[in-house]
C-alpha cells in the first residue's frame, strides 16, 4: 500500500520542526540496513578522528554518527551535528544525554561550519555525499 506523499516524511529545512515518530523509526530502520552499516564504517575509518580532534556531521538527523565521532575524539575533542530540524536535534540531544556530542540547529549555508578536522555530509546536501577532511587523511583525497 502506497503512503500519500503529503504523509511522507520530509528531511528539508522548509519542514523544520518535525520529527515524528515515523520519521524516526524509518531512520532507525534505514541505519539497521547493512549497506548503511559499511557505509558508516566506511565513512569513520576514512576520517579516522583521533582523540583531541574535532569532527562536524551535516544533517546529523538523531545523531548516531556524531555519537561514533564523540567515541572517537574522547573527552579533549570535539564532535558536532548540525540539522536545520528543531525537533530531530531534540530527538539527537535526548539519545546523547550523558556523552561529548553537541548539535547545533543550522544549515551549512550562510555562517558555515565550526572550525573542525573532519566533516561528514549526506548524499543529497552540501558536499554531494562526499566525505572530506582537513587532516589530509582521507584516502579519496577530495579535499586537497
Amino acid at each position: 500500500m502506497a503512503v500519500p506523499e503529503e504523509q511522507l516524511p520530509s528531511f528539508r529545512a522548509d519542514d523544520a520542526g518535525v520529527a515524528d515518530d515515523f520519521l524516526v523509526t524509518l531512520l532507525d530502520l534505514q541505519a539497521e540496513l547493512p549497506g548503511v552499516v559499511r557505509m558508516r564504517h566506511w565513512v569513520l575509518e576514512a576520517l579516522a578522528p583521533r582523540p583531541g580532534e574535532s569532527a562536524l556531521d551535516i544533517g546529523s538527523g538523531t545523531g548516531s554518527e556524531v555519537l561514533a565521532f564523540a567515541e572517537r575524539v574522547g573527552p579533549h575533542g570535539r564532535a558536532v551535528g548540525v540539522d536545520p530540524n528543531p525537533a530531530m536535534l531534540a530527538v539527537a540531544r535526548q539519545r546523547a544525554s550523558g556523552t561529548a556530542a553537541e548539535y547545533l540547529e543550522g544549515t551549512v549555508r550562510g555562517a558555515g561550519p565550526p572550525a573542525v578536522s573532519a566533516v561528514s555530509a549526506p548524499a543529497g546536501r552540501p558536499g554531494d555525499g562526499r566525505t572530506a577532511c582537513r587532516s589530509g587523511r582521507c584516502p579519496r583525497r577530495c579535499c586537497r
